[in-house]
């Protein structure tokens, strides 16, 4: 696998601690060291551990290496962590029903 040098990513969604990983859903979820059903939005931060990318710059970046072949990783195993994968779930959803005038 290849490293990607990410010290000038400002992506501060990923330092939420509701992004960090559980190590038994590192292995049952994320399918860790499994080739294409491993889940693409995992990340290593260091003493961090595994974090969850899905939903943040980063996560947008690594759907496209998966899908350009640049990365052995292609899958997406869950609803991801943390509260910008919720907020961005939430606006999807509500696309197109919403205002979007601000208070």
């Amino acid at each position: 696998m290849k490293a990607i040098d990410m010290k000038d990513n400002s992506d501060g969604e990923l330092l939420d601690d509701a992004r960090q990983i559980p190590s038994d859903q590192v292995d049952k979820v994320c399918l860790i060291g499994q080739a294409d059903r491993t889940c693409k939005y995992i990340t290593i931060q260091g003493e961090r551990g595994f974090v969850c990318a899905k939903g943040t710059p980063m996560g947008d970046m690594l759907d496209n290496l998966a899908k350009n072949n640049k990365i052995t990783a292609k899958s997406d195993n869950c609803e991801g962590l943390g509260n910008a994968t919720k907020e961005k779930g939430k606006e999807e959803n509500s696309k197109g029903t919403q205002n979007d005038t601000e208070d």
